[in-house]
């Protein structure tokens, strides 16, 4: 083998790994980015758990048996299984907010939403409007929170 093919074959594997190594970053990274995110989240008034987490090497990240009770204990929603995906740039970066999720997807889900006398669920934590201090902004989740 003459010296020009070993080192394309040196520089082939070593993206090959590097481009592994990535994806495997990614994967690791958007599970931690989950398990954060449900553990801090403020948005959803009450508890939620999971039994399984898992996340793939494009930012999908699948959870199975995902219950959300409201601060009396109540049901709010029960998903045998689920999946959310991250944008592949906050996976990367570890950073999450509320446009991380690009798309999510609830298998048999149920839910038991109240609403208020404005039609907001009430175990979702609007902000309040910084102008007066007193009315919520529904319409900053209208493009990122939809139920």
């Amino acid at each position: 083998m003459t010296s020009l093919k070993k080192k394309i074959l040196l520089i082939s594997l070593a993206l090959i790994l590097a481009v592994v190594g990535l994806l495997f970053y990614i994967k690791t990274n958007a599970a931690q980015i989950a398990n954060k995110a449900i553990a801090d989240q403020n948005i959803l008034q009450g508890r939620l758990t999971m039994q399984k987490l898992d996340a793939d090497m494009l930012g999908n990240v699948t959870f199975e048996e995902l219950l959300w009770l409201d601060s009396n204990g109540q049901i709010v929603a029960k998903i045998p299984r689920g999946k959310v995906h991250l944008s592949l740039s906050d996976a990367l970066s570890g950073n999450f907010s509320t446009t991380s999720i690009t798309k999510i997807e609830l298998n048999k889900a149920v839910l038991s939403l109240v609403f208020d006398e404005n039609m907001r669920p009430t175990v979702i934590n609007f902000p309040k409007d910084e102008s007066d201090g007193s009315k919520p902004r529904a319409q900053a989740y209208q493009k990122n929170f939809n139920l």
